[in-house]
């Protein structure tokens, strides 16, 4: 009964013409009776009928799996690993009795490689379909991805295990990146030792600022700034302190970029005056380094006073 459309039962006729209609996706095996009688009765022992069975098979044809999907897809620049859940919808391998089957994405084509680290794939979840993929970072602009949906049933007796090929369009926004800069590292020597000779020293922080010897006349200090051998930048952060009323304050240099191929000097030298009446230092100027400027010094990695203290000498 359950391969037959309604109102077309297996019939028929007394010469022998066979006739019955399926039901639409229907396959399987039914057991038919024939029975065949004549008009002469069964009088004295005689036989008015023959009867047969037959089998009738309807064999089954794999239909092409079918599923919906979203033709635009948009995401902002730099979002790294997306998964676009319910990208495919629908996702079915034919009629219920193909339930059984199991069914795989597959993308053919996508165009602009160069937005992806990890180009595109769809997963199946149930009836479901997520895409998958990972940007590059800093990147946007547009990318035609096409793709089908196959079965696991085969193509036998001229049945479909692929759907259509269809193409979706990846749109990677472009988003504005703010700008920026970096600032030279803060320096403070608040607490300066004062000597019987009125020179000051100040403390070492670490492998990133480093003392230049003590300077005449002695109430200033020069602290040279250097780039750390393990660090690619300067901090971005700075503490800039004037006094009330001090007018047009003009820093060279206060903003500024570092780089390992500009050495661990900087061209450069920030000085210090020391108020010994609150034992403290105070920024004095900022003053260029010739030497250190010049083309070939930027890889000076340290500077040494001479024997008799007139001059600096830079190891490069």
């Amino acid at each position: 009964g359950d391969l037959f459309a309604d109102g077309f039962p297996p019939r028929m006729t007394s010469d022998g013409v066979l006739t019955f209609k399926t039901k639409q996706d229907a396959f399987g095996n039914a057991t038919l009776l024939v029975r065949l009688t004549d008009g002469g009765g069964t009088e004295r022992g005689g036989i008015n009928f023959m009867q047969r069975e037959l089998q009738i098979v309807v064999l089954g044809v794999n239909n092409q799996p079918t599923f919906t999907f979203s033709d635009v897809v948009t995401v902002p620049q730099s979002s790294g690993a997306n998964s676009v859940s319910s990208f495919a919808r629908n996702v079915i391998a034919g009629p219920p009795n193909e339930g059984w089957q199991e069914v795989t994405f597959f993308v053919d084509t996508v165009s602009n490689h160069e937005l992806f680290t990890t180009l595109p794939s769809i997963t199946v979840d149930g009836t479901t379909g997520t895409l998958h993929f990972i940007l590059v970072d800093g990147q946007s602009g547009v990318s035609d991805i096409s793709f089908h949906l196959e079965d696991n049933a085969g193509t036998a007796l001229g049945g479909v295990d692929t759907s259509p090929t269809v193409i979706f369009t990846l749109i990677v926004d472009a988003v504005n990146v703010p700008p920026s800069f970096e600032l030279p590292w803060s320096v403070a020597c608040v607490t300066a030792a004062v000597f019987a000779d009125g020179l000051c020293t100040c403390p070492i922080f670490d492998n990133e600022l480093i003392l230049n010897p003590e300077i005449p006349p002695a109430s200033v200090c020069s602290l040279q700034v250097a780039q750390s051998t393990k660090a690619s930048s300067a901090a971005n952060g700075a503490e800039v302190t004037v006094l009330e009323g001090a007018g047009e304050i003009g820093m060279e240099g206060l903003a500024v970029h570092v780089t390992p191929e500009q050495g661990r000097f900087a061209a450069s030298r920030a000085h210090f005056e020391m108020d010994y009446h609150l034992n403290e230092l105070t920024f004095s100027a900022l003053l260029r380094d010739d030497v250190l400027g010049a083309e070939g010094m930027e890889y000076a990695y340290a500077i040494a006073p001479s024997a008799d203290q007139g001059r600096l000498l830079y190891v490069a």
